[in-house]
């Protein structure tokens, strides 16, 4: 009777040894997948186009997010105050470098470029550096916001610095109507701020108020005040 019990609790130990190996095994080839899946991939720069937009070495063409700097001139569109500048200061940052890329929750945008927010080897984070440096304004789009708290904080700090496009923007005061589904803003000339519902319509004196409370001009506006 002895002998069997003693073969019954060793059958049972055997056995759950071997699902403690079993699990133990599994768990550790999941961290080691999951940390191969999440490691840093590196890719080299090879071209920036201007301040939000970048071509690496593999031919990816790669958009900031969260981020819009202002238009060089390129074919029949006409350059925006600070463009070059915004350009030079990308090149600066990431020309020929290595850039990790980090994803929200879109992938590409309408024109096929990748979307994404750009870190330097160094940790750096590129997209915020281009707001902080005033080379750029924060450009909210629903559902990529992880750093949208971020680079709306940088932004404030940048426009009370007076920093590279705030100088000028500080100069347009009037009336303008904010889309609070949208996150941009229209001047009352703006065909498009007539489209805005009373209950997302939101009113700022200045294009500094609209842009502190991480609004962003619409396109047409921005040409507007480019050309003036």
């Amino acid at each position: 009777m002895s002998s069997q019990i003693l073969k019954f609790f060793s059958s049972v130990l055997l056995k759950r040894r071997t699902l403690f190996l079993i699990f133990f095994f599994s768990l550790t080839t999941g961290c080691l997948f999951l940390m191969s899946t999440h490691a840093a991939e590196w890719y080299q720069v090879q071209t920036v186009f201007d301040g939000d937009t970048i071509v690496l070495e593999n031919g990816l063409t790669i958009r900031y997010l969260g981020i819009n700097a202002p238009e060089i001139r390129h074919k029949k569109n006409k350059e925006e105050p600070f463009g070059n500048e915004a350009r030079k200061e990308n090149q600066n940052l990431v020309l020929h470098k290595k850039v990790r890329l980090e994803f929200d929750q879109e992938h590409q945008d309408q024109y096929g470029r990748t979307l994404a927010y750009v870190f330097l080897e160094d940790g750096r984070f590129v997209n915020r550096l281009m707001v902080e440096k005033g080379y750029a304004w924060v450009l909210y789009h629903k559902p990529n916001i992880m750093h949208a708290d971020d680079l709306l904080k940088t932004q404030k700090a940048a426009i009370d610095q007076n920093k590279g496009i705030w100088p000028i923007w500080k100069k347009s005061e009037g009336l303008f109507f904010g889309n609070a589904q949208s996150m941009r803003f229209h001047d009352v000339k703006c065909k498009f701020s007539k489209n805005i519902r009373g209950k997302n319509k939101v009113i700022f004196h200045s294009m500094i108020d609209a842009f502190k409370n991480g609004y962003s001009p619409c396109k047409h506006c921005v040409n507007r005040y480019r050309d003036q």
